[in-house]
């Protein structure tokens, strides 16, 4: 969001842009560098986990439950994905806005963060996957509407 926000901002973001990758690329780095030697195994883990990854992903893709789960969330991810990889071009050409879409995504972004303590009482109320169904069905109903919505701004030329 912040490095949305800078290019926005800037002059001439073009000029910019190989700045914010590098200072991107270097952050990720260094996160996917402590995240592989900084954070320790849990021990119930190291007893049952082998080293090779070709064997943990074996075993991954042989459990039901973990292959509807990865399917799950890859969906999940990639319809924000999809919003967050539009929302440029939205934001320039069909709503034209330019210069807005950190805002769009902060609008995006805000309410998730917000409602985080509601979804856990109604976690602790109603069960995780009963919760996560409705919170995945409230999404599939934005993203529809979302789309029914960019097309039918799509079929009257982008006024």
């Amino acid at each position: 969001l912040g490095a949305i926000f800078w290019l926005e901002s800037s002059p001439d973001p073009r000029a910019l842009a190989p700045a914010v990758a590098s200072v991107g690329g270097a952050f990720l780095a260094v996160s996917a560098l402590w995240v592989a030697f900084g954070v320790p195994e849990p021990n119930a883990a190291e007893e049952r986990s082998t080293s090779n990854p070709v064997a943990v992903a074996r075993a991954v893709l042989r459990n039901r439950s973990a292959r509807l789960l990865l399917g799950v969330f890859f969906l999940e991810q990639l319809g924000f994905a999809a919003v967050g990889t539009l929302l440029p071009y939205a934001s320039e050409y069909v709503l034209e806005t330019p210069g807005w879409t950190s805002g769009y995504l902060l609008a995006f972004v805000v309410p998730i963060l917000v409602s985080i303590p509601v979804w856990l009482r109604i976690a602790d109320r109603i069960g995780k996957l009963a919760a996560w169904a409705a919170g995945l069905a409230m999404k599939a109903v934005a993203f529809a509407v979302l789309f029914l919505r960019s097309k039918a701004v799509c079929r009257q030329g982008f006024r």
